[in-house]
């Protein structure tokens, strides 16, 4: 799939209905029907906010940016186009002309949450994305990305290594036991820096709720036990 950068997310939500249903509940959320309708994905990305809601997905989804300004196009992965808080790889005269995003494999499954002070037209305190896809309750292939947790959103491949060829249990109680190794959040008006761990061991217990029950999700306003 192939959007322009001036694509609103309100026509980003109506392309994905029928081909990425996975996503349709975290681009619901994206601000009030007002901003979904002028809010674009360029500007959201360009604005390089460590919380902001499209960047893990398009992450997980190993999505490129293709760039132009005043001396051509150029393409880049997004995982190295934020480079600090609020900062990123464009230059004045440059533009985000348009995202590719990769349709996942069948055989892989697409989560994305966010967690905020309201259900919608809230900033997200944290939000996670994965990708993953299991066989016989294993792991063999895990793409996560997490915003809220550091100067940028921030792509966890180092702990999605250690998670692979694990057991789902396994590698859940992994992630959950050794989070503060490979995230260390701030602590800021929307949450402490406690609470947001807390808060992504959680979604990593959703996680793992989603594969036993063989689910390809459920809103986050649904209370598992």
């Amino acid at each position: 799939m192939v959007l322009g950068g001036a694509v609103t997310i309100e026509n980003f939500l109506d392309s994905v209905r029928s081909k990425m249903p996975e996503l349709i509940e975290i681009l619901q959320r994206f601000g009030s029907p007002q901003i979904r309708n002028q809010g674009t994905i360029g500007g959201n990305l360009c604005t390089s906010s460590p919380i902001g809601d499209l960047a893990p997905l398009l992450m997980v989804l190993n999505s490129d940016i293709n760039v132009f300004g005043k001396n051509g196009n150029k393409k880049t992965n997004i995982k190295n186009f934020f480079k600090g808080y609020r900062k990123n790889i464009l230059k004045k005269d440059e533009i985000i002309l348009s995202i590719e995003i990769p349709y996942p494999n069948k055989k892989n499954k697409i989560f994305s949450w966010k967690l905020s002070k309201r259900y919608d037209q809230d900033i997200s305190t944290i939000s996670l994305a994965i990708n993953i896809q299991t066989q016989k309750n294993i792991i063999k292939e895990i793409q996560m990305a997490a915003g809220g947790v550091a100067a940028t959103p921030k792509s966890l491949d180092k702990l999605c290594k250690s998670m692979l060829e694990k057991k789902l249990d396994d590698a859940i109680d992994f992630a959950t036991e050794n989070l503060d190794k490979f995230i260390q959040p701030i602590s800021d008006l929307r949450g402490s820096s406690h609470y947001r761990l807390e808060a992504m061991k959680g979604l990593f217990r959703r996680l793992q709720i989603c594969l036993r029950q063989d689910k390809e999700s459920f809103s986050i306003m649904e209370v598992k036990e």
